[in-house]
């Protein structure tokens, strides 16, 4: 049976489209053909759609699944296979991060110590190296223009992952909460 995970893990209209998109196929990369949490959470939400109130669902959908062998301990391990799968995936977003940051922020940083240690050797040099030393002033007068705009765009990207992954993994932990509530 082909699941939709965006739509079992609706509610992510306003939440970054490709960081959700990343988180779901983490998601969907631990999904099998057995009968797990995924499974389970989409039918839930099939008897639910039927006007089924929540308990009974819940109770509904695992007692189904019981036929197939699927126990509360399996239930259990299977969530939180697919939650650390969103963890590996925010330990990756992380490590990305500090590599944009190195590179994008402190690698301009370097760039214009260095620019300013030249503007101070220049100083000392004849007339002619005014011109050259007006150039070099500028790139640094930049550099802190770009080391902001990219600090922002970091901090607003991984502002929006965030937002996804505690949006999902909320969901995760309201399932699991119901799971223990209801089984």
């Amino acid at each position: 049976m082909q699941i939709d995970l965006s739509e079992l893990f609706g509610g992510t209209t306003d939440l970054d489209v490709d960081i959700v998109r990343t988180l779901l196929k983490a998601l969907k990369s631990e999904h099998s053909n057995e009968f797990d949490f995924i499974s389970f959470k989409q039918s839930v939400q099939n008897l639910k759609a039927m006007n089924m109130d929540e308990e009974t669902s819940f109770k509904s959908a695992f007692a189904t699944a019981s036929t197939m062998g699927l126990t509360k301990e399996k239930l259990l391990h299977s969530a939180k296979k697919y939650k650390n799968a969103l963890e590996s995936e925010r330990s990756s977003f992380a490590n990305a991060l500090r590599n944009q940051m190195e590179i994008k922020v402190n690698g301009k940083k370097e760039e214009a110590e260095l620019l300013k240690k030249r503007i101070e050797s220049y100083k000392q040099k004849i007339e002619d190296m005014k011109r050259e030393m007006a150039v070099y002033q500028e790139k640094i007068d930049t550099v802190d223009e770009t080391m902001a705009a990219a600090k922002q765009k970091i901090s607003e990207t991984k502002d929006r992952f965030e937002k996804a992954y505690n949006s999902i993994n909320s969901r995760i932990n309201d399932d699991l909460t119901q799971i223990e509530k209801y089984l």
